[in-house]
């Protein structure tokens, strides 16, 4: 719904009000979302374009905290330019904010499909933030929809289907809300209408479209499902209004909040639910380790029958046999093994060792198996708690009830992005992040790493990447490049080695070869240093 046609041309007469501002910055902090700011000499404005799959959505807000790391400046084509316009192609999904040397098109048309190009005024694509080198400098081309009259769309459409798939363009509910006012059967097929039914209801619908154009404030609605959906006008099928407002954006930007609270809600219970399905599997290895051990209980027996038959024969230093035969218990013949550095009374304390050993560690064993099975239940009744919680204070009741427990959850916190890395204190303000794999190295040194961050790697060899992060102006000293290579040098396959060459640069000189493995990189410059391998004291 947020990227309905005809929201769309609200949200393009909001942005109206931008004309006239200059571009001062655009820049990028979260994936796949990519930050306006817009200033006049007097107040700041931003411009929020979010390309992701779930939400692609567009929308403006008066405050943006920039974040001082972990932000990447784009778009420096637009920087200083000033909006002349901003307009909506007609009977896309596609907004055009149109400056004096260049313009900025927001493509909405969802998931993979959504993108920001900057176009220069011969109609040439400058810049792309979703990055396709393959139209860079290429004059955009776009999809030329064709729009139908009623009577011309496949006749096994329903009416509700048809609406959104004709020349009008209404979304979904819009077409429910539209038949509901009307009384119009919103499943009857197209075929099912006469031509005089369908041109009646076209006057109708243009009736219904002018309505929604006229709008000047704009809902947050709920279903009885919980679901959000922002509507220029109230809905019968979303009949709770959790939010009316004259700015459209606002109520976008509640529906996007309560959507990444969602989203940080879902990721938090997936990483808890897989560490206790982790856990679970241990205690389940645990029990079968305890039935493995107890399916070994006639070794007990029989090390103490060895030890005894050993114990009991004549010649107790006899030495040098590495095995003897003798009869047992029930006049059977047997071969014991026995060590020829030892004698027989020798060999038998081996065995009665043996048999002690075996029977004490069934013995341990069996004792952890309550608590085992108390951590098992304790586990699944977590699971299935789970599956039930709906908002982060319940979820972080049971946190904390399961820390309580005894349980060390381990997760990586999505609010901290340098959490997936592994990180040192190398002191005087600095701090190494080192990745863990493959693909782990290249979020690192990719999404993670800033331009102007140093980049280390042990040289001919495969390892971790490593990125020390630095402020502007900011120089580590010899020694802190040395540690900081050392780590590189540790965490690589030349560990064991007693001095490893190690190539360093700035991030801004690294480069992924299109097609590349995960982790594989090209330095355009590099310096080396020779290091031994070791982690700080």
């Amino acid at each position: 719904m947020i990227r309905n046609y005809h929201i769309l041309k609200h949200i393009v007469k909001e942005f109206k009000q931008f004309i006239g501002f200059k571009i001062i910055e655009c820049f990028s902090q979260d994936k796949n979302v990519l930050v306006f700011n817009l200033y006049d000499g007097e107040i700041f404005n931003y411009i929020i374009f979010d390309a992701t799959n779930e939400l692609s959505c567009i929308y403006s807000i008066n405050q943006f905290h920039r974040a001082k790391a972990n932000s990447v400046d784009l778009f420096p084509e637009i920087i200083g330019e000033v909006v002349q316009d901003v307009i909506l192609f007609e009977n896309e999904r596609i907004i055009d904010v149109k400056c004096i040397h260049s313009h900025i098109l927001f493509i909405l048309f969802g998931g993979s499909k959504s993108n920001s190009l900057v176009i220069n005024n011969q109609e040439l694509v400058l810049n792309s933030f979703k990055k396709n080198e393959d139209i860079i400098g290429t004059k955009l081309e776009l999809p030329n929809q064709q729009l139908y009259n009623l009577i011309e769309v496949p006749p096994n459409l329903s009416l509700i289907f048809a609406l959104s798939r004709s020349k009008f363009l209404l979304s979904k509910e819009l077409a429910t809300e539209f038949c509901l006012k009307e009384n119009i059967p919103a499943e009857k097929k197209i075929s099912e209408f006469n031509k005089s039914d369908l041109s009646f209801i076209e006057d109708k619908v243009i009736r219904f479209i002018n309505y929604l154009e006229g709008q000047k404030e704009y809902f947050l609605l709920k279903n009885d499902k919980n679901e959000l959906i922002v509507s220029l006008i109230p809905l019968q099928i979303y009949p709770y209004i959790i939010l009316k407002s004259q700015s459209i954006s606002t109520c976008i930007f509640q529906k996007y909040k309560s959507f990444k609270i969602s989203d940080v809600l879902e990721d938090r219970k997936k990483e808890i639910t897989n560490f206790l399905q982790k856990e679970l599997k241990k205690q389940e290895k645990k029990i079968q380790d305890i039935k493995l051990a107890q399916s070994t209980l006639y070794l007990e027996e029989q090390y103490r029958n060895w030890a005894v038959l050993l114990s009991s024969q004549p010649d107790l230093k006899l030495k040098g046999l590495k095995k003897i035969n003798l009869n047992d218990f029930n006049n059977n013949e047997i071969v014991i093994p026995l060590d020829d550095k030892l004698n027989l009374i020798e060999n038998a304390e081996i065995y009665f060792q043996k048999s002690r050993k075996t029977r004490l560690n069934i013995e341990n064993r069996k004792k952890f198996l309550p608590e085992i099975y108390d951590r098992i239940n304790k586990i699944t009744f977590y699971l299935e708690s789970l599956n039930k919680i709906s908002n982060t204070k319940d979820l972080d009741k049971l946190t904390e009830e399961i820390k309580n427990s005894g349980f060390r959850i381990e997760t990586e916190s999505k609010n901290d992005p340098a959490s997936k890395f592994r990180k040192f204190d190398l002191g005087d303000g600095f701090t190494l992040y080192v990745g863990k794999s493959a693909s782990n190295n290249d979020e690192l040194t990719f999404k993670f790493a800033k331009p102007n961050d140093l980049w280390f790697h042990a040289r001919g060899s495969s390892g971790s990447h490593a990125v020390l992060p630095l402020e502007k102006n900011q120089k580590p000293s010899k020694k802190i490049l040395q540690t900081a290579a050392s780590i590189s040098a540790y965490y690589s396959g030349m560990k064991n080695a007693k001095y490893v060459p190690v190539a360093y640069t700035f991030r801004k000189y690294i480069r992924k070869p299109k097609g590349a493995n995960p982790g594989t990189v090209v330095l355009m410059r590099e310096e080396v240093i020779m290091v031994e391998p070791k982690l700080p004291d």
